[in-house]
């Protein structure tokens, strides 16, 4: 009880069974053996028949002989007696006086005492370090900060990424907890991992089963990340399951006795799929950055198109219990198209939620199909993000294929057989494991022909009228509402948008003829001291 009055503060290290052994084994041992050196030092140094005697006689004279004669059975009696003496009270306290005390701690219950006045039991195999402190020991973050500022961007894509596909979970043994945290991704992002053990300088990477995997599990590489989690914290409810996993880990480096085990045992069992509690700390605030968003795209994010005419283009990300960061990406994207005046931006980007799993958990689902908002503000945003993964493949063929369907060229032939093929290759079919893959040859061919169709003339055409005719049909788009307006900047992005030719002219305040005659001549007009392009298109391309 006094070390744990003087020693109860942070644990340092433990100490092994082998080592238990040899200590306890050596000073069970030491007493004994050094109590029969001292008897036998006793015994010979008043033995008057041997060999001491002669040297008493030469040495001390004939009286000192005489009195060491006369007194050796005496001084050997009394010497035998002390000796057995203490050998059985020794014996009485460590067999039966130590028994008796833990009988009497039953009965009283000591241990609530020790929990009343808020000491705890000391683990044995426990060494700690003495310190003067009266606050309750916690492990902390390394002094110096490994966190370098450089990295920001990183960290901030590194904790979307760990938001969509990461795991936090320990594997509790008979003699120690193992602690590892992570993130498994299909072999052909193998590359993505190597990239993040690069940057982060830590933890290790395998493959196996088609599978590659980035796990942390030293200790002082797992301190690291949790330092930097908590710079750039998670945004969904996996944020939860890092809090029970730092909190683990700080109790089990604060104590590795069996109560501790317990309360470890009892945060694995609400983690992961076994949480039902998904309520997020009053403390937490969300934390969405274009590099998190990027991260955690390139994991969730979907870029689909429908696979029958006319070819609709969406953009969509899918979660389960996370709709409160559903919404949060909602206002992101939306926020994002504040500087471009015509567009509607609540109806650009829907949020849905799908009841159709329903024990499986609430599914909430965010859209996007606005081509106005996905050429002027979508694509804009990714193309200024430098991407990881292989989802950039996908991106740059649902690219592709907006490319050819604003030259019209999905009312053609080939054109539709372009596109079929490029969506013969996207997403899943582009895995190395699809069996039903493209090969280079076929790849590069695909290539040639995008590259031909680009390169070459619009199937579109714009008459003196107003009217736009698809060439390779040769007619007219007709049908109410079917065109719309555009004034559009140099750089092609939309600026304004209109439902025929007079709401525009009316917004610029010209006759309709002379804005058909800027339309026809590609003739700019004059907006807020800006130049503007006039274009029309048909609304059924613009998934409106």
């Amino acid at each position: 009880m006094i070390v744990c009055f003087k020693w109860n503060y942070q644990q340092i290290c433990s100490v092994n069974n082998a080592t238990l052994n040899r200590f306890f084994s050596l000073h069970f041992v030491l007493p004994f053996v050094l109590a029969a050196l001292a008897l036998m030092h006793l015994i010979v140094l008043h033995d008057t028949a041997g060999w001491v005697a002669d040297f008493y006689s030469t040495i001390l004279g004939n009286i000192n002989y005489y009195l060491d004669r006369y007194f050796s059975t005496y001084y050997q009696v009394i010497y035998l007696i002390t000796t057995t003496m203490f050998i059985i009270s020794l014996s009485i306290f460590v067999f039966w006086v130590m028994d008796i005390s833990e009988n009497f701690s039953e009965i009283y219950n000591a241990q609530s005492y020790l929990f009343v006045h808020n000491i705890k039991p000391l683990n044995p195999l426990s060494v700690r370090k003495h310190s003067y402190s009266t606050t309750t020991m916690r492990p902390t973050l390394p002094i110096k900060s490994q966190i370098q500022p450089s990295l920001n961007d990183f960290y901030d894509w590194f904790c979307g990424l760990a938001d969509a596909e990461s795991c936090f979970f320990f594997r509790i043994r008979a003699r120690a907890i193992e602690f590892e945290f992570k993130i498994s991704l299909h072999l052909d992002d193998l590359s993505v991992l190597l990239f993040i053990q690069e940057k982060l300088g830590i933890g290790k990477v395998d493959t196996s089963s088609g599978m590659a995997s980035f796990r942390v599990n030293k200790q002082s590489e797992l301190w690291f990340l949790i330092e930097m989690f908590e710079k750039f914290p998670l945004n969904s409810t996996k944020y939860l399951n890092y809090l029970d996993f730092k909190k683990a880990l700080e109790l089990y480096n604060s104590s590795k006795s069996a109560l501790t085990k317990q309360e470890i045992n009892k945060l694995k069992c609400r983690m992961n799929k076994l949480r039902t509690d998904l309520t997020m700390p009053d403390f937490h605030k969300l934390r969405i950055t274009p590099h998190w968003v990027l991260g955690f795209i390139e994991v969730e994010g979907s870029f689909s198109v429908q696979k029958v005419f006319p070819f609709s283009l969406t953009f969509s990300l899918t979660q389960k219990k996370n709709t409160y960061l559903m919404k949060a990406l909602q206002e992101f994207f939306q926020s994002l198209a504040i500087s471009h005046n015509g567009l509607n931006k609540q109806n650009a980007i829907r949020v849905s939620w799908d009841n159709r799993i329903g024990n499986k958990g609430d599914i909430t689902s965010l859209h996007v199909s606005s081509v106005d908002y996905i050429t002027n503000v979508l694509i804009p945003f990714f193309d200024g993000l430098t991407w990881s993964s292989k989802k950039e493949k996908d991106y740059n063929d649902w690219k592709t294929v907006l490319e050819l369907k604003k030259l019209g060229l999905h009312y053609t032939e080939q054109g539709v057989t372009v596109i079929n093929l490029i969506l013969s290759q996207m997403n899943l079919n582009r895995l190395s494991t699809n069996t039903a893959k493209m090969s280079q040859i076929q790849l590069d061919s695909l290539q040639r022909d995008i590259v031909k169709l680009l390169t070459g003339p619009s199937n579109l055409e714009v008459e003196k009228d107003g009217r736009i005719l698809i060439k390779s049909l040769n007619k007219y788009y007709t049908g109410s509402g079917s065109v719309k307006v555009e004034l559009q900047d140099k750089n092609g992005l939309i600026v304004y948008t209109f439902g025929s030719i007079s709401e525009c002219a009316k917004f610029l305040d010209l006759a309709p003829g002379t804005v058909t005659t800027r339309l026809q001549k590609s003739m700019p007009v004059v907006v807020d001291n800006k130049e503007l392009f006039v274009y029309k298109r048909l609304k059924q391309d613009s998934n409106e």
